[in-house]
């Protein structure tokens, strides 16, 4: 069997750059924090203050397929924006695309005291149309305001317990449909500095190998 010296190491070499990549992107999520600032204590306390005074916010839509009734984007941050901005929050949304041209929708709340929290989740469209884009954004922008500022909606008729989803969940039970599954999912989870330094440990025995075999292979010839 043939046996290229040259192709086995070049395959190591590529083998340690992805290990030395992934363990600095991970090392670099665990030293630092991703969904808020080092200090909450000066936002938590003025955030507090501000929810005690959110208005009851009431429903100005309704839904064409459901007729549901729901407050809409604008109507619900016409009803908070001046509250945060007596306390001097501030609230701002943006995409960002990361890894393997994945969008997320980032929302961060900002404290003069420099303090923030932050809350991102993917937007993922049914269709790949700019206005299916925009409708998903919309409706995402309006459900992560209302959790990371701790808004609640008086009579939402989304809030039922999860009985909605459950629902859909019995009726592919009962069709016998099997969900979808992604596999290939990026992980944003941070490794822990443990793992980090198993990680250096075996990545460091790896080249000590390839050390000790191409000095055989020198001593051979």
């Amino acid at each position: 069997m043939d046996f290229n010296i040259q192709d086995m190491f070049t395959a190591y070499e590529t083998v340690n750059s992805h290990i030395e990549k992934e363990i600095k992107r991970r090392t670099d999520l665990a030293a630092k924090p991703r969904y808020q600032s080092e200090s909450i204590d000066k936002i938590a306390e003025a955030l507090s203050a501000a929810q005690g005074e959110y208005p009851c916010i009431p429903f100005n839509r309704k839904t064409e397929m459901w007729s549901n009734e729901y407050s809409d984007f604008d109507t619900l941050m016409k009803h908070i924006f001046p509250i945060l901005s007596k306390y001097q929050i501030s609230f701002t949304q943006r995409t960002e695309v990361v890894e393997d041209n994945v969008m997320l929708l980032r929302s961060v709340v900002m404290h003069t005291s420099n303090q923030w929290l932050s809350s991102c989740i993917r937007v993922n469209p049914p269709r790949n149309d700019i206005e299916c884009l925009d409708s998903t954004l919309i409706d995402l922008k309006r459900e992560q305001a209302k959790i990371i500022l701790g808004i609640s909606l008086e009579g939402d008729v989304r809030d039922d317990d999860g009985e909605d989803a459950m629902r859909y969940v019995e009726q592919e039970r009962k069709q016998g449909t099997k969900q979808s599954v992604n596999r290939k999912q990026e992980s944003y989870q941070a490794i822990s500095k443990e793992q980090a330094k198993n990680l250096t440990m075996n990545l460091m025995d790896l080249k000590i190998s390839q050390k000790k075999y191409s000095r055989s292979l020198n001593s051979e010839n």
